[in-house]
């Protein structure tokens, strides 16, 4: 069991969150961790490969993962809405030191994108991003693949701040949808929106330019 087993994850609460399977390399009683995991359950899946390279540094590759939007919300309860869809995360390769990303190649998709305002479920089409990351800053970009709302953004993080500048344009005159990004940012003529949120030490930094 202990090179190649499986178990049950419980929550807090003891109710089963799903199942998982790993299998590890006897490498590890030479202090070499090299692990393959795989998880599966009610609200979503997770696989990949991690290597550590040193005390506080790792190395995930092919990593797969899948959620359903609402129990990544849970996460953030800042958000404000309830979320719907699915998001499916690939990452090539994160190398991470002290937990955090020094290297990464990551993308995301939104799909069935949706949001639960007071006029009922919003409909937002699909999002993808796609995030690069070297020396422990890490840049991403944000995209619309169709759908109601055009989007269009740009983030970037690091251990000292993060910086995220978005324009949302409606593509249809669904009032419900207009009402809901006017409560983000007051809209222009065309009804689009434009946010930038920033935070931590390096908050006032300038945006790179597109």
């Amino acid at each position: 069991l202990l090179w190649n087993g499986h178990g049950t994850v419980l929550d807090a609460q003891g109710a089963e969150l799903g199942r998982v399977h790993w299998r590890l390399s006897r490498r590890a009683l030479f202090g070499g961790i090299h692990l393959d995991l795989d998880a599966d359950g009610a609200h979503g899946s997770f696989s990949g490969r991690m290597q550590r390279l040193a005390a506080d540094q790792v190395d995930w590759q092919d990593v797969k993962l899948r959620l359903d939007a609402a129990t990544l919300a849970a996460l953030a309860p800042g958000l404000g809405w309830p979320l719907g869809g699915v998001v499916d995360v690939k990452i090539d390769r994160a190398r991470l030191q002290g937990n955090w990303p020094m290297e990464l190649d990551a993308q995301a998709r939104w799909l069935d994108a949706a949001v639960t305002t007071a006029d009922g479920r919003l409909a937002l089409g699909r999002w993808r991003l796609e995030a690069n990351g070297q020396d422990g800053a890490i840049r991403a970009k944000l995209e619309d693949a169709g759908g109601p709302l055009q989007v269009a953004g740009r983030l970037q993080l690091s251990p000292l701040g993060w910086h995220v500048a978005a324009t949302l344009t409606p593509r249809t005159g669904d009032p419900a949808l207009r009402r809901w990004l006017a409560t983000l940012a007051p809209p222009g003529a065309d009804g689009a929106v434009h946010l930038e949120r920033a935070g931590g030490l390096g908050a006032a930094a300038t945006m790179e330019p597109r």
